[in-house]
């Protein structure tokens, strides 16, 4: 009796029937899972804001992060590692940055679950740690938060510091333009013309002389008179 040599165990095919049945179920399951948990998230989404879009060097920096969902999210605090992610844009790649709180810093003292209550913010700064910004570049913070899929963003720039020049203050005094000496000219200059006034010397009146005088000429014609009637007799 010849027996082929590739023949398989009995017991074979029912391991493999048995493997995809189970396959099939855990599929099931899961896609089943993933219809249950969209319908149990509510919408909405968290916005993430900056208090402005260029910052100087050195400049405190500051975000809010805003529920919109109509249930609270929780924020964890994970000081003393920096409460965002933080990338620098690098020779066209984002470069994820780390840093570590001193041990005196205040992210301590807050709460390790802060609750944001729906359509409600809370605002936070970076204020501990300064090395993630020490230099000079384009930024991005992201907001990641667990049991949330989407990932808000804000990108950013920080300045280099402008120089403080000491200018002293000039005051600029405008010059009237001197007026041009005019140039020395030959001037004629037309005589005056000398009016010529004959004078006509006053001759001194004799009133008196004349009336003394016709005087005599009377006493002269009076004693002619006389002498003649005196002949006559």
């Amino acid at each position: 009796m010849t027996h082929s040599p590739f023949k398989l165990p009995f017991y074979v095919p029912w391991i493999m029937l048995y493997a995809l049945i189970i396959g099939a179920g855990v599929a099931s399951a899961h896609m089943w899972l993933e219809k249950h948990e969209e319908r149990r998230l509510p919408s909405g989404y968290i916005e993430l804001n900056l208090d402005k879009t260029k910052y100087e060097l050195g400049e405190q920096i500051v975000f809010t992060i805003t529920n919109h969902f109509p249930a609270p999210v929780f924020v964890t605090n994970q000081c003393p590692r920096e409460p965002l992610n933080v990338y620098r844009h690098e020779n066209g790649h984002w470069k994820q940055l780390h840093a570590t709180a001193d041990s005196d810093a205040e992210c301590y003292e807050e709460e390790r679950n802060v609750a944001i209550e729906s359509e409600s913010s809370r605002s936070y700064n970076f204020d501990d740690w300064p090395q993630l910004f020490r230099e000079p570049g384009v930024y991005r913070v992201a907001a990641q938060l667990d049991h949330y899929g989407d990932i808000p963003f804000q990108d950013f720039v920080i300045m280099e510091e402008p120089e403080h020049i000491i200018v002293e203050d000039h005051v600029t005094v405008t010059k009237e333009a001197p007026e041009p000496t005019p140039a020395a000219t030959t001037e004629t200059v037309a005589p005056e013309p000398v009016s010529v006034q004959t004078i006509t010397p006053e001759l001194p009146h004799h009133d008196e002389e004349e009336e003394e005088y016709e005087d005599d000429e009377d006493e002269r014609h009076h004693e002619d008179d006389d002498d003649e009637e005196e002949d006559d007799d």
